[in-house]
């Protein structure tokens, strides 16, 4: 109960409740009434959002306003109620990169080879996955993250590019990706047959530090500058 010389402040009011009002005149004639008193909590909303920094990022909008760096944000406000509030942003930037790098192979025919790139990602929030996509000559198409060849062929020399994707799938639209090309050079084996003809009184016959005493067929390999 509350009476006529008593005053309510709002840091007596935990929760809304009714009060019984009574009022008593000149006389000595009271009256009393209920009055519901109704309390609004005051708002106040967290929210952590991660994102990156990509593809011209021009910032996280929150509250009609952009925000590029890391940090912790307040906005503070009166809601319906005209009860102070207030909203809080916990926000992480990322700001990835991806660097892809592939050697250049030189290799002779008929050898197996792979193009076996390098990726280097930093800034990248947590597990992330890659996606490859290699394309070269003779209308080459791979997803493989390093292409094996187990036979080179000549027509497999040449210029292979691959596009490696960068994606973290916890954080919308975070993506990076990075390009290179590779030499590849196929060397060709060389076979040349030489015939010779001798007549048996020149036996024992010499050639290239092979003696024939009869005839006979040798087969010699010899490295040429690519060392095939």
């Amino acid at each position: 109960m509350v009476s006529t010389t008593e005053h309510l402040h709002a840091e007596m009011l935990v929760e809304s409740t009714s009060y019984q009002l009574e009022v008593t005149n000149f006389n000595g004639c009271s009256t009393s009434k209920d009055v519901p008193v109704t309390v609004h909590p005051s708002t106040h909303n967290v929210e952590t959002v991660n994102t990156c920094s990509v593809d011209n990022w021009m910032g996280y909008e929150w509250h009609d306003e952009k925000y590029n760096e890391s940090g912790t944000y307040v906005y503070d406000y009166q809601d319906s109620h005209n009860c102070p509030s207030a909203d809080t942003l916990k926000l992480r930037v990322y700001s990835p990169t991806v660097v892809v790098t592939v050697q250049a192979v030189n290799v002779c025919e008929g050898e197996s080879f792979s193009l076996d790139p390098e990726v280097e990602v930093t800034g990248m929030p947590g597990s992330y996955t890659l996606q490859y996509n290699w394309s070269g000559p003779n209308e080459f198409h791979s997803t493989e993250a390093n292409p094996q060849f187990a036979a080179a062929a000549l027509a497999q020399g040449g210029t292979y590019s691959v596009t490696v994707s960068v994606a973290a799938p916890t954080i919308s639209l975070c993506s990076v990706e990075a390009s290179t090309t590779a030499q590849v050079t196929v060397n060709p084996t060389i076979t040349v047959t030489v015939y010779d003809t001798v007549c048996a009184t020149e036996l024992p016959y010499t050639w290239d530090g092979v003696i024939f005493t009869e005839a006979d067929t040798q087969i010699v390999k010899l490295e040429s500058e690519n060392v095939c």
